[in-house]
């Protein structure tokens, strides 16, 4: 009987962990090429995005960077301006945080997953971004 509540206990805090926001640690996997895959509104309504003509770059070095937008050819190459928006990346309440600094205003978006091939990131207004790795368009032989 004690084994089996053991057993259960140690399952339900590896789930209880699994589930929690990334942190700083997760700032590597945040590096790349990302394209939109929907926005979530604060009302329940979504909004998706079959065909993206950009993508998002990320680049830190460690907690300071930037974000870019990249037009992808189908080369595989990218057309960007010299425009990046400085980013910095902080943990607040163990949660990874990504401070941008436009030219007029400061936000930031809460990193709710952070994966692989998957970023979830809350927005300041609530807007919930949900992006996938991006997958350099190859052309035909």
């Amino acid at each position: 009987m004690f084994r089996s509540v053991c057993s259960v206990l140690c399952l339900l805090a590896l789930s209880l962990g699994c589930n929690q926001p990334p942190g700083m640690e997760a700032t590597p996997r945040l590096e790349g090429y990302w394209e939109i895959d929907r926005v979530e509104f604060p009302g329940g309504g979504e909004r998706e995005y079959t065909v993206n003509t950009s993508v998002n770059y990320y680049h830190l070095d460690g907690n300071k960077g930037y974000l870019k937008k990249m037009q992808p050819n189908l080369d595989g190459t990218f057309q960007t301006s010299d425009d990046a928006l400085p980013m910095e990346a902080l943990e607040q309440d163990g949660q990874l945080v990504l401070r941008f600094q436009g030219e007029t205003d400061t936000w930031e978006e809460r990193v709710e997953t952070l994966e692989k091939d998957r970023l979830v990131t809350l927005h300041a207004n609530d807007l919930r971004y949900h992006y996938r790795r991006y997958e350099p368009l190859t052309p035909n032989p």
